[in-house]
Formats: C-alpha cells, sequence, structure tokens
C-alpha cells in the first residue's frame, strides 16, 4: 500500500488488473468481496470496475489509454470468483483498432521518463512544510479533469467497437421512482432482474465504473428528476463508521445537487466473501424502497437473527429468464469436471456458454457445482443457476438429500454417470416430487472416459435441446418410476436385484444396472481439438 501512494503521487502511469478479494478480519477469506478495492481507495489510484468478462476485456484496454492520457495510475478490477473464474464469450477488439485507440506518442513519451544513467532525474525527494501542503494540492487538476478524459476515451471505444461504456450508466426507464446505485457483478445480476421482472417498471439502476477519481457530476447527470429513493449497495462492510464507502460518495453528491430533499438515499450491504446475489434479493430491494417504512440500512443474503438488519427474501424462483439452457453438475472433488472448461469449448454448438463452478476453501471430499447456462444471445446472468434443465450427479448417494432434487423444475431431467450402483434409501418427496413433474432419470456408467461423455451430451443439448429426451432415451438407461405406488413412506434401493421396493413390492418399473456403453457420437470430426503448442501455459 505504501508503494500505491508513492507510485499516485509520482504520476507514474501504470495499471494494475485485481480480481477483487475479501481482506482477512475476523477469519481469513479468499474468496470476493470489494472490502481490499476500498482499503487502497485513498492511493491516489483510479478504480475503474468491470461487471463480466466482456467489461473486463474492454476496460483493460480503457484504463491502459486513461493511465496514459491522464498520468495517473490505474486499478482496474473485476469480482474475483464470480467475474474473474467464469468461462464465457467475449467479442475482442482487433489489432488494428486497438492501435488507433492506444496513442503510441505517449507510450514513447512515459518510456523516455525512466531512471537511466543517460539522462539523470531525481525522484522521491523529502519536502518539509514549506512546500509539501502546496505540492500536494497542486495534483487537484489533474483528477478533476480525469472523469471527462474517461469519458472522452470511452466515446472513442464506442465509435470504433460499437460498445458504449460510461463513468456512470443509468439502465432502465426513462421515468423511475426508485434507483439502485451499485458497482461490480451485481449490477449484472440487478439489470437481469429489471429486464425480466415484469413489476420492477418503476425501478432503474446506475452502474458505477469510474470509482476513483468520484465525479459527482457524472453521477447526478444520470439520475432521472423523477426519482424519490436511492438504494445504494456496498459488497463491503466498514465497522464503526456512517455508511459504507459507496453510500457516503453518493450522498454526499445527492446532497450537495439540486436533488437534496428530493430524494432519500438509503444503504445496504451484499455479497460478503461471495454470498450469492441473485434476483430473489435484488426484488426485495426493490420492495424495501417501495414500503411505508423502508429499512435505511439493511444487508441482505443472510438471515441476520441478532440486529434485524436483514431483508426477507424467498428461494423461490418467480423471474422467467431468456431460454437459456442451464445445466448443474454436481460432483465430488471434480471426478466429473476436472477439464469441464476444455471440454466446454470442445462442444461449443450455442452462440455463448458460461459457466462457473463454486469453490470451497476445503481440501478433499468437496461437493462442487458446476453452473452452465447455454444461449443464442450474450449471458450477463453473474448468478447460480437455481432450476436446472439438466442435473448431473457423480453417484446416487446424492439423491438421499431432497433439496437436491427439489431444484429440479417440471419435465427436466436428472444424470446420473457413477461407477457403480450402491444401496440407497429415498426420501417419499423427493419420488413424488420426480414423478410429478415429469423429471426423467437417467443412468450410465462412467468406467468409460467422462470427458468423451460429457463433451458428447453437451453437443447434444445443444443441438437436440427439444429432443434431448429422446437421444437420452437410446443411449442411456432409464429409472421409471409409478405415481400410483407411492406412500409416504421410506423407498429403498435393492442392490441385489436393482429394483426400487417399498414394503417389499416393486415400485412401478425395474431398474436394471446398465453395462459400459460406446459412444454413438462421433465429436473429433466437427469439434475443434486443442493443441498445446499454440498454448503459452500448456506448451511450457
Amino acid at each position: 500500500l505504501p508503494n500505491l501512494y508513492k507510485i499516485a503521487g509520482q504520476f507514474l502511469p501504470n495499471v494494475i488488473h485485481v480480481a477483487t478479494r475479501s481482506l482477512a478480519t475476523h477469519s481469513l477469506s479468499v474468496f470476493g468481496d470489494h472490502s481490499d478495492i476500498m482499503a487502497v481507495r485513498q492511493s491516489g489510484y483510479a478504480l475503474l470496475g468491470s461487471s463480466n468478462a466482456q467489461e473486463a476485456y474492454d476496460n483493460a484496454l480503457i484504463s491502459q489509454i486513461a493511465t496514459l492520457k491522464t498520468r495517473i495510475p490505474f486499478i482496474h478490477f473485476f469480482d474475483g470468483f464470480r467475474t474473474s473464474h467464469e468461462l464465457n464469450v467475449v467479442d475482442t477488439i482487433s489489432e488494428s483498432v486497438i492501435r488507433k485507440l492506444l496513442p503510441e506518442e505517449l507510450i514513447y513519451s512515459n518510456f523516455q521518463k525512466r531512471l537511466t544513467p543517460h539522462n539523470p532525474s531525481i525522484r522521491g525527494t523529502a519536502q518539509g512544510p514549506n512546500t509539501f501542503f502546496e505540492a500536494a494540492e497542486r495534483t487537484n487538476e489533474i483528477y478533476d479533469m480525469a472523469p471527462g478524459v474517461i469519458a472522452d476515451i470511452m466515446l472513442q471505444f464506442q465509435k470504433l467497437t460499437g460498445r458504449s461504456y460510461k463513468p456512470f450508466e443509468y439502465v432502465g426507464p426513462s421515468n423511475p421512482k426508485n434507483i439502485i446505485i451499485a458497482m461490480g457483478s451485481s449490477c449484472d445480476t440487478i439489470e437481469y432482474t429489471l429486464k425480466h421482472d415484469t413489476s420492477s417498471e418503476d425501478t432503474g439502476l446506475i452502474k458505477v465504473r469510474l470509482y476513483r477519481p468520484f465525479s459527482a457530476e457524472h453521477l447526478i447527470s444520470e439520475i432521472p428528476e423523477s426519482c424519490r429513493t436511492i438504494t445504494v449497495l456496498d459488497r463491503t462492510k466498514e465497522n464503526g463508521v456512517n455508511g459504507e464507502p459507496l453510500y457516503l460518495d453518493v450522498l454526499q453528491a445527492v446532497k450537495n445537487s439540486y436533488l437534496n430533499n428530493k430524494i432519500n438515499v438509503y444503504r445496504g450491504r451484499y455479497g460478503l466473501s461471495s454470498k450469492e446475489f441473485n434476483p430473489q434479493m435484488v426484488m426485495s430491494i426493490i420492495g424495501n424502497a417501495r414500503s411505508i417504512s423502508p429499512k435505511e440500512v439493511f444487508t441482505v443474503g443472510i438471515n441476520d437473527d441478532l440486529t434485524k438488519l436483514s431483508l426477507h427474501y424467498t428461494n423461490v424462483q418467480k423471474i422467467k429468464g431468456d431460454g437459456a439452457l442451464e445445466i448443474i453438475i454436481q460432483d465430488v472433488d471434480k471426478s466429473l469436471t476436472a477439464g469441464i472448461q476444455n471440454i466446454l469449448v470442445k462442444s461449443k454448438k450455442s452462440n455463448y456458454i458460461q459457466s462457473y463452478t463454486t469453490c470451497s476453501y476445503k481440501k478433499n471430499k468437496v461437493l462442487n457445482e458446476t453452473h452452465i447456462r447455454f444461449s443464442e444471445s450474450p449471458i450477463r446472468a453473474p448468478f447460480l443457476v437455481s432450476q436446472p434443465d439438466i442435473l448431473i450427479l457423480d453417484s446416487m448417494s446424492h439423491l438421499q438429500f431432497h433439496s437436491i432434487i427439489k431444484s429440479l423444475k417440471r419435465d427436466s431431467i436428472l444424470l446420473i454417470i457413477s461407477k457403480e450402483l450402491r444401496e440407497i434409501k429415498l426420501d417419499p418427496k423427493s419420488l413424488k416430487h420426480l414423478t410429478e413433474n415429469n423429471i426423467g432419470v437417467f443412468f450410465v456408467s462412467s468406467h468409460g472416459n467422462l470427458d468423451d461423455i460429457l463433451q458428447e451430451l453437451l453437443v447434444e443439448v445443444q443441438i437436440n435441446k427439444l429432443a434431448i429426451n429422446k437421444y437420452l432415451n437410446e443411449n442411456y438407461e432409464r429409472i421409471s418410476f409409478s405415481a400410483n405406488r407411492l406412500a409416504e413412506q421410506e423407498f429403498n434401493y435393492d442392490l441385489g436385484t436393482n429394483e426400487f421396493k417399498v414394503s417389499d413390492s416393486t415400485l412401478g418399473g425395474i431398474f436394471s444396472t446398465t453395462q459400459e456403453r460406446k459412444l454413438t457420437a462421433k465429436t473429433g470430426a466437427f469439434i475443434p481439438q486443442w493443441n498445446n503448442s499454440a498454448c503459452v501455459e500448456c506448451g511450457l
């Protein structure tokens, strides 16, 4: 941190790209929030934030141009894990466009300022009371002009690439009553909710990209005059203060503007240490802003039974998405998904793919969840899949947990890829859910090549999304149940007879153990193969 102060104080252009992480306080946590970024906000570095993989790709270039033009060093940040560990598709920038945007003369000028014995210069001097204050105030005009310079760079970037960015960007209806202000991946979650929830027509969103230098002028210009409440979301917690950093910046900007006394400003905390933030939580925030007696300070995503600050939200998905095919793979110690990213790249048939694997601080015997979406349009959904179209398990033992079965929606598919069958006890509620919702349950042996099995399946679900049941029936063993035989008692799978039984009578249909099958799809003919020699890491 002291080095950041020195680098910024001497106006040495550079960019540090940061996947944000939690700071160790009451305990260590390797997961993501904005506490590390907030800890350096006073260093003099400019802070430019990205909401998703595409923005991170674009802002990497924008921040490089900005540091050369303003001479202010930049920290370009994006959410640790949620953005940094997500597989997604981005539109790239051609080298010719990059050359048009990068000021080569400033690159050469900055190079000339290097320390060299051929051009001696003095750096890092000591100053006393007679000059230090004056020199510190001399930096004001540089930071004051920076937001305007960055806005111009973003405008030029839009003209050459077609992708629009602003230091602060409003999204939503033209005359909202309520506005949510946030930064990072939560912006995409909020925008997703506003887009698909028909009841949120009175709410808009302001995305914060340029957090430092903070431009109150650019922020106020994005707030519609119809706005009556602003809810500021901070992904950090500071003890013993009147509010978290983003809230205090927004509050001061509003109070010093013509909007003073017209708008109530609320504040909330969310997502500490990669805590899930989903559309259901956004809906509870919108409901709080509409309330006659809203909580002016709140948390969301937890159940705070001590200080009673938390907002209530439902876990039931009430928002209909944009038609993306959603898959969850649950396995222990990545028994199925060790090479999932390469598998997804090789099996790509849809225009866009999103994949995110939940991580754990534990070292072994960890249940991992890989959340996959396929779509023909860009996927901006930085939250976990809650009701998958296909759920893939690496063991029949997972079926003992009703919460796993309950997540399956109507006409979805449950696929078990396991080495062996084992005796299990099934919750009658789970079996009832499977039968009443017409959920297809299939099994395939994992004694073959797991990567090939997953790759073939992922190709098929993209090509034949509507006819995937036909493919599974032809290639996998199906477990069938009879709804009229369900009763409120335990169901057992008998390993000896390969049948589900209740009270010693067979439960509608017999499931026989499957033999190792041969792959029918010849995937190698049309799927590009990874070339190790072309990869810097793999080719080492």
